[in-house]
């Protein structure tokens, strides 16, 4: 054979060869290509899910919300989010029990330190008329942010609904420190307040009462 012949015929056996092993690496990663596909759709599916269902609760369409946030849940990216979505669909559609099964699991999926949940749940207990336990959850949220301003502002409509004027009187300074509603709100406020309590009948011989 000669030294050209040799060269050719060596080029092209070293050209399969390498067809062939690029061949081989493309078939042994076909599985992990195929994963990562099915990972992205699935990525894709769940953050469709998301946005559908916020959108549905935006729309008041509960039923919808609930489902949409519900569905491809085990590959979203933010469970939380979900669950909180679903807890405030369960309680719109007036289903408390539903609700507090949502909190809960959001609750094993909430960012460390995160008041969201806790604040949202008290809205939630709002809404449902529970309002000792709106007040246990909202105080609960006090001990890790006193001064936290979403939750002066929920103390304050709570103790102004249940007529509690003592303690709305008690929280302002805090309120005003934390600037959880503007000065004029919170001036219009102490003025119910203390006109609350100036109306109160009091009990025979309560001279501090009256002080």
């Amino acid at each position: 054979m000669s030294l050209t012949l040799f060269a050719v015929l060596l080029l092209v056996l070293f050209g399969v060869l390498q067809m062939s092993w690029r061949l081989l690496v493309r078939i042994w990663n076909t599985p992990a290509a195929v994963a990562r596909w099915r990972e992205r759709r699935q990525l894709t599916r769940a953050r469709d899910a998301l946005q559908a269902g916020l959108l549905a609760l935006a729309e008041g369409q509960w039923p919808q919300a609930e489902k949409a946030l519900l569905s491809h849940l085990r590959h979203s990216e933010s469970p939380f989010l979900n669950y909180l979505g679903a807890a405030i669909a369960a309680q719109q559609s007036d289903q408390p029990d539903k609700r507090d099964e949502f909190l809960a699991l959001a609750h094993a999926h909430a960012p460390e330190d995160s008041l969201a949940l806790p604040l949202l749940q008290a809205q939630l207990q709002i809404l449902a008329h529970q309002r000792e336990r709106a007040l246990a959850t909202l105080n609960q949220v006090r001990t890790h942010a006193p001064r936290h301003p979403q939750a002066l502002r929920l103390l304050l409509d709570l103790h102004r609904t249940l007529h509690d004027w003592q303690s709305v009187i008690a929280l302002l300074p805090e309120a005003r420190t934390a600037r959880a509603l503007p000065p004029a709100a919170l001036d219009r406020i102490e003025s119910e307040s203390r006109l609350a309590l100036l109306s109160l009948d009091l009990p025979a011989g309560s001279a501090s009462i009256l002080q």
